[in-house]
This record gives structure tokens, C-alpha cells and sequence, in this order.
């Protein structure tokens, strides 16, 4: 055993085994050098190799994805289609929504506008028609108090007789001569008897009635025609 040791430290003293230990590790290093730079080269080639089928995928996938977009068949961009048109449609019923809302308004207050024009229409309608009425139940009252006038002035001609138609007659000549003419002549001689031509003789009150009721009208008509300025 002691031998065995000894031999050893022999062994490892000696010059010449020393130096083909040297020699021997140096070719290990330089072994593991080219395996370590083999192994990187493989590492890289394969490394290269698949970052070119990595990119060859990844190409065809882009393609594949946009022949989906092209087509309308990818599903994020039906998924966001989908989306966009719920939008679309959610803010299209609000504003149809608020629309009908609108108009509604607009109806209610059109009807209501239109109730209050329609009152009044009728309140001036109905203004206008007893406005109306009172005029004309005035103006048959007026026609009636002149014909109750006038008959009243017949009636008392005919009660102071025929003695009061000869003064009203010989009154009223300028009326009378409008009444039957200007080319009726009076002789000298008659100037205080009133012209009778043309009278029946034998109704000579009537005629006389007549001539008067004549001459009342001949007045009336001038005092309306100067009332009017004509």
C-alpha cells in the first residue's frame, strides 16, 4: 500500500508524464470548444430554420385572415360587425324614440291650438250672426215704425177729409209737379185749385188719397237724396 503511494508521487513528479497530461487536457478543451461551436452552429441553423417556418406560418395565417376580412368571414371582424350593428340599432330606435315623442307633441299642441281656433271661430261666429240679427230685427222695427207712421198720416188725412188734402195739394205744388210731371200747366184763373187731370171723377177722395200719398213719397226721396249728398 505504502509502495502503491509512492509509486504515485513517483509518477506525478516525472517530467514526462507531466507534459502528456498537458497535452491531453488541451486537446479536451479544444475538443469541448468544437463541440460547444458545433452545437451553436446547429443551434442556429435550426434557430433559422424554424424563425423561416415561423415567418412561412405567420404569413399564412395573415393571408388566411385576410381572405376572411376580404369575404366577411373571419370571426373577430363578424363578432365587431355584429357589435357595431346592435350599436346602430340601439341609437336608431332611440332617436325613433324621440322622434314619436316629437311628434306626438307637435299633435297634442296642434290639437290643442286648433280647439282654441275652432272656439273662437265659432264664438265669432255666433257674435256675428246676432250681430247680424239684431241689425235686421232693428231695421224691420224701423221699416215697421214708418209704415205705422205713414199709415197713421193716411189715416188722418182720410179722418180731416178732403178739405186738408186741398190745403196739403195746394201746399205741395213743386212736389205734386214732380210727382206727375213739369208739363203740366195750372190756369191762371184755377190758381188756388189743385191740377186733378187725369183723376176719376168719381172717386175723387181716393184720387185725392193717392196724389197725397204721392207727394209724401216725392218728399221722402228728396230729403234722402240730400241725407246722401246726391
Amino acid at each position: 500500500m505504502g509502495d502503491h503511494r509512492s509509486r504515485r508521487r513517483e509518477h506525478r513528479s516525472s517530467p514526462v508524464f507531466e507534459y502528456s497530461d498537458e497535452n491531453s487536457s488541451s486537446r479536451d478543451q479544444i475538443r469541448e470548444v468544437e463541440e460547444g461551436t458545433a452545437k451553436n452552429f446547429a443551434f442556429e441553423r435550426i434557430l433559422a430554420e424554424l424563425k423561416v417556418n415561423l415567418h412561412s406560418e405567420l404569413k399564412k395565417q395573415v393571408e388566411i385572415k385576410q381572405d376572411k376580412l376580404l369575404n366577411h368571414r373571419d370571426k373577430d371582424f363578424i363578432e365587431r360587425r355584429d357589435k357595431i350593428r346592435q350599436e346602430y340599432k340601439g341609437r336608431l330606435e332611440k332617436i325613433q324614440a324621440y322622434k314619436n315623442l316629437r311628434n306626438d307633441q307637435l299633435d297634442r299642441i296642434y290639437i290643442a291650438e286648433k280647439s282654441v281656433l275652432d272656439k273662437q271661430l265659432e264664438r265669432n261666429r255666433r257674435e256675428a250672426v246676432e250681430n247680424i240679427k239684431r241689425a235686421i230685427i232693428e231695421k224691420k222695427k224701423n221699416l215697421l215704425l214708418e209704415e205705422m207712421e205713414a199709415n197713421q198720416q193716411v189715416a188722418t188725412f182720410i179722418t180731416k177729409g178732403t178739405d186738408r188734402m186741398q190745403q196739403v195739394l195746394d201746399g205741395d205744388k213743386d212736389s205734386f209737379i214732380k210727382v206727375f210731371g213739369k208739363g203740366t200747366a195750372v190756369p191762371p184763373n184755377e190758381t188756388n185749385r189743385p191740377v186733378v187731370s187725369g183723376l176719376n171723377p168719381t172717386s175723387i177722395e181716393e184720387d185725392l188719397l193717392l196724389v197725397a200719398g204721392a207727394i209724401e213719397v216725392a218728399k221722402e226721396f228728396d230729403r234722402r237724396t240730400e241725407e246722401i249728398g246726391i
